[in-house]
């Protein structure tokens, strides 16, 4: 990503009012595009189409909500193979091998997807609960849409075609707004849920036209993709710890404490889940700081070491390094301080987001300001800990980044559980932040750790050696 955010620097740097707006724009759309599509879908569900489909809004919430998380929570350690694949092929200028890739794992994807899909409408069917078909075949629809525009946006950030990515985003969501008004009236939830589909999926039909254009697959081989999973295992578990460490929780309480909707087996449990999902959005401007300043700053000191090494004496190649480890203490610092005083000011201001009046909701859904607080505070943590991952990535430390992705999905399950046992809503969120300090706290042990023994670790691959054991 570190590429990403020097073009987005470099627009900054043309001054005004307008470059600011347009690296916004496109920072939140390559960080959380899709996660903001669904908020914006959910939140003009629920306040202009209850009147259309009365309860209903409540099957259509679940299907949106669930597919979101367990399209991470299934696939998320494919992401992380998907990226250092197509990392790899940037570095060796192999556009074609690049497109390859993208489509090799978009098939796995949307058949893996697929079969999710099926399943779940074959456990419909033993349970005598009955969809209608259309509403069934959209869920279908969105399901796959979804996991496939995670794995675009991972390969769209290397078009560098910013304001058409946003315009594609901003028309799928008109033409799922507009669908939604339409067939509503007609089909009732059916219709919402196709509108909403229809509309992810000219997301993604744009997004593929955009990356084939320019980076055209030469073929379709599998051979030289899949040894990849095998090669960094460690790196496909940390992605699956991740995400399950992120998602356990609210699962968790889906299923203990969850509220059941009618005629199906989900469940949700909006004390908590609409406070998480705003929270999750309030990270966005530290995930865009630290795409633009933290992360190129460290790229730029790491290749500096990397460059020098074979060619500088060693006192010099040391004072790089301990430059290097003076930039990453200063980076964190500056990540920690530039989302803490974000995270902060809205835990203060808390109370005037949350009205009484649940029609004028400044922050619609939300009727406990204790959790929401304590989960502002733990996605606070939770990108500090997303930080320390990606530098461990950096500096190749993928076992260690996995341990550090094990404690956070450990600490949240567990604290999760005793939660549900003490059966107090105001300790909603208390795992997930704990998990994040925890987290932090080791993934940042590892990462200083590492980065003190780089020199060593680049002598240890340049011979063909492993460095975890460093």
């Amino acid at each position: 990503m570190a590429g990403i955010g020097f073009v987005l620097r470099r627009v900054i740097k043309q001054g005004g009012f307008l470059s600011v707006v347009k690296v916004a724009l496109a920072g939140t759309i390559i960080v959380a595009g899709p996660w903001v599509l669904s908020i914006l879908g959910i939140f003009f569900i629920t306040k202009y189409s209850y009147y259309l489909i009365g309860q209903s809004v409540a099957i259509f919430m679940a299907v949106v909500i669930y597919s979101y998380a367990f399209s991470l929570f299934l696939f998320g350690g494919i992401h992380y193979i998907f990226t250092r694949l197509v990392a790899d092929y940037m570095y060796e200028k192999k556009k074609s091998k690049a497109g390859e890739a993208l489509l090799l794992f978009s098939v796995i994807i949307a058949v893996l997807s697929s079969s999710v899909s099926v399943v779940v409408l074959l456990l419909l069917d033993l349970q005598k609960i009955i969809f209608p078909t259309l509403f069934r075949i959209s869920g279908v629809i969105f399901f796959v849409s979804i996991n496939l525009i995670w794995l675009l946006m991972i390969f769209i950030s290397l078009l560098k075609k910013y304001f058409k990515i946003f315009i594609v985003y901003l028309l799928g969501m008109a033409i799922a707004f507009g669908s939604i008004t339409l067939l509503a009236k007609t089909f009732s939830v059916s219709g919402v849920m196709l509108g909403f589909a229809g509309g992810h999926f000219l997301i993604v039909v744009c997004l593929y036209i955009l990356a084939f254009k320019e980076y055209r697959p030469g073929g379709f081989t599998i051979k030289e993709h899949l040894p990849y999973f095998v090669r960094f295992k460690f790196l496909l578990f940390t992605g699956i710890l991740y995400y399950w460490g992120m998602w356990i929780d609210k699962i968790i309480f889906w299923f203990t404490k969850g509220s059941p909707i009618a005629d199906t087996f989900f469940k949700v449990f909006d004390v908590y889940d609409i406070p998480v999902y705003i929270a999750n959005l309030t990270i966005i401007p530290g995930l865009i700081y630290f795409m633009i300043i933290s992360e190129t700053n460290f790229y730029r000191h790491l290749t500096e070491f990397l460059t020098k090494f074979n060619k500088g004496i060693y006192h010099k190649l040391q004072m790089i390094k301990y430059k290097l480890i003076a930039n990453l203490k200063h980076g964190l610092r500056e990540q920690c301080l530039f989302q803490g005083i974000f995270t902060l000011t809205l835990i203060l201001i808390a109370p005037m987001l949350v009205l009484a009046d649940t029609e004028k909701l400044l922050v619609g859904g939300i009727t406990n300001i204790t959790v929401f607080r304590i989960t502002l505070g733990a996605t606070f943590f939770h990108l500090i800990f997303l930080t320390i991952v990606i530098f461990l990535f950096y500096l190749q430390r993928f076992r260690l980044a996995f341990f550090s992705t094990l404690c956070f999905f450990i600490v949240n399950l567990c604290g999760a559980l005793l939660i549900v046992s003490a059966g107090d809503d105001n300790l909603l969120g208390i795992s997930y932040l704990s998990a994040g300090i925890v987290a932090c706290l080791l993934g940042g042990f590892f990462l200083f750790s590492s980065a003190g023994k780089i020199d060593n670790a680049v002598f240890l691959i340049a011979s063909g050696e492993k460095i975890d054991n460093l």
